[in-house]
């Protein structure tokens, strides 16, 4: 046999044999990669995270919605349902995990019942607020901001010390749902006026605070025609001095209010009153009315 024959033939066996060791040797260095999902029965809307184990290479992780990491530690939103697979590549070694993806368990609302004392109150004033949501097992109410903490009692109170719109968070659970009412209230500022003196005050100034609750008394009162029943509240019955706000209106104490309004088509819009220090009654009255 020709010797240029016996030459190539040793070269060709060379390079074979070169071949086949890279071969083995990239073989022995692909390391298949394990695969760990967390959580192991995702839903709808989770995270699922892959874990790598038997490597310590960057690796690319790529779902079957196309989205590719180099990350460690990749992270998937799982948006739909349906089967999934995730394929791990390390150099020229692959790896695929499957897993399924499940509805989101979806939790029935319901909508908090509570009563309210009133939904506005002057600065001082306090909210009076109760759950009344039909086998509630727990609830949380919650101001908005940091003004206030909040509590899980089924019936509380709460005092601002700050005027404006406050909102107030029912969170209510049952054994099969849950529920969050936002309740609106307004603090109005506490306003002290001094209204036009008379009744033989000697030119003496007098300051008045506004009072919701005895607001909306006695326009309940004035609407039943039982304005009688407002003596419990002044000093001097029907002498209380008294300013009504009504143009041309000559009132001086309770008296004349009261046969007066009983023949006028007025609304009452708000009271301010001066109480005695001693046991709270009303020594003078200041009605603002609407025709």
């Amino acid at each position: 046999m020709d010797k240029s024959v016996h030459f190539t033939f040793l070269i060709a066996c060379l390079l074979a044999g070169s071949l086949l060791l890279v071969r083995c040797q990239k073989c022995k260095e692909c390391v298949l990669p394990e695969i760990v999902f967390e959580p192991a029965n995702p839903l709808v809307g989770d995270s699922v995270r892959c874990h790598i184990a038997n490597s310590n290479s960057v690796l690319e992780w790529q779902g079957s919605d196309g989205t590719v990491s180099t990350d460690s530690l990749p992270v998937f939103v799982m948006r739909d349902t349906g089967h999934y697979v995730i394929t791990a590549t390390n150099g020229n070694c692959k790896q695929t995990a499957e897993f399924s993806v499940q509805p989101a368990v979806v939790i029935p609302t319901i909508t908090p019942v509570y009563s309210i004392s009133s939904r506005e109150v002057v600065l001082g004033g306090q909210f009076v607020l109760e759950d009344n949501t039909p086998d509630a097992t727990g609830r949380t109410w919650k101001v908005e901001g940091d003004e206030l903490p909040s509590t899980t009692q089924k019936k509380t109170t709460f005092k601002f010390v700050k005027e404006g719109e406050k909102r107030i968070y029912l969170d209510v659970v049952t054994p099969i749902n849950r529920g969050r009412e936002v309740i609106t209230v307004i603090v109005k500022p506490k306003i002290i006026m001094p209204p036009p003196t008379g009744g033989g005050g000697g030119g003496r100034k007098l300051q008045f605070e506004r009072d919701d609750i005895l607001t909306a008394e006695l326009r309940s009162l004035v609407q039943k025609n039982r304005i009688k029943d407002f003596y419990n509240n002044l000093c001097d019955k029907e002498s209380t001095p008294t300013k009504v706000s009504a143009p041309g209106a000559k009132i001086a104490n309770f008296y004349d209010f009261k046969e007066t309004v009983l023949i006028r088509d007025w609304k009452i819009l708000e009271v301010m009153v001066k109480r005695a220090s001693e046991d709270g009654c009303i020594q003078e009255l200041y009605i603002k009315v609407s025709n």
